[in-house]
């Protein structure tokens, strides 16, 4: 029986408000690795829609939806795939893409 009682509880545990933040970049002034030394560039404004959904979670990045691999560590949200990262403290909305 108490087996029954952990599995009926684990979903309502482990379940999450499905989160959606807009994000508008901003023009900025960055680093890229190039030819063995890092370069100067700049990134331009680009819109991004990030869905966190557990398994579903996903990036929406120039009308290109990403799966993303997303957790909670306090109040910084990481999400990744295999060739992306996103850092985004929910406190103040502020964040990195890479």
């Amino acid at each position: 029986m108490p087996s029954i009682i952990l599995l009926l509880l684990s979903p309502s545990v482990t379940a999450q408000e499905k989160e959606i933040w807009a994000c508008q970049g901003t023009k900025s002034t960055g680093f890229s690795w190039r030819t063995g030394e890092w370069i100067e560039q700049t990134f331009y404004t680009q819109a991004y829609e990030l869905t966190v959904d557990g398994v579903n979670s996903r990036l929406r990045d120039n009308g290109v939806d990403k799966p993303m691999e997303c957790s909670t560590n306090l109040s910084i949200l990481s999400c990744s795939s295999f060739t992306s990262l996103l850092v985004l403290k929910s406190t103040t909305g502020r964040g990195a893409y890479s």
